[in-house]
């Protein structure tokens, strides 16, 4: 059954329909979608990972949308983000 969930989450990954995302899952130059407004980001923006770095015991985050409109995050490594 976990290897099924598993399964299913990558397919919804390629497909492009993921809402959530670990934050240790993301990496630098990756593009993704906010489903959601987060900070200075809007619901539908798209944005690229332009810097993850350790922050204590959570990950710094900084993101920027089309228009250049940066902000970072600061998460636990094991939060979830709503990105597509």
């Amino acid at each position: 059954m976990k290897q099924f969930i598993s399964e299913a989450k990558r397919m919804q990954q390629l497909a492009g329909v993921v809402t959530e995302i670990k934050a240790s899952s993301l990496s630098v130059g990756r593009e993704y979608t906010m489903m959601d407004t987060l900070g200075k980001l809007n619901k539908g923006d798209k944005v690229k990972v332009t810097d993850i770095e350790a922050y204590g015991n959570d990950i710094k985050i900084t993101l920027e949308n089309q228009d250049g409109v940066e902000d970072f995050f600061i998460l636990d490594r094991n939060d979830d983000i709503e990105l597509g």
